[in-house]
């Protein structure tokens, strides 16, 4: 019933405040798969952000990350895909080329 808890408890805790799990470097928590309970430990190595997308419609994370679970290390690469509300900075079209200003974009639904 604990190893329940806490797997759901890592669920909501991921779900309701999603970004704010990537400004962590480390991580604890525990799951539970049927009777089995894994603890694992995450440590971010590095990270990076990039974005997708003619005006950048996608911001992906990625992180470099070791793992333990139950004791045993791995490593491994976590990966985040998140919507860009904020689109694609004039600053980032300064160095276009001239045929890409003229391209007309069409929006999306």
């Amino acid at each position: 019933m604990v190893a329940q808890r806490a797997s759901m408890l890592y669920y909501m805790y991921n779900a309701c405040l999603g970004e704010v799990l990537l400004c962590t470097l480390f991580n604890l928590f525990c799951l539970s798969v049927g009777p089995t309970v894994y603890t694992v430990q995450v440590t971010v190595e590095y990270a990076a952000t990039h974005y997708v997308g003619w005006k950048w419609e996608a911001r992906m994370v990625e992180r470099f990350v070791r793992y333990i679970v139950n004791g045993i290390p791995g490593i491994g690469v976590s990966e985040f895909h998140y919507h860009n509300k904020g689109g694609r900075p004039p600053s980032a079209a300064e160095n276009d080329p001239f045929w890409f200003t003229k391209l007309k974009l069409k929006q999306a639904n």
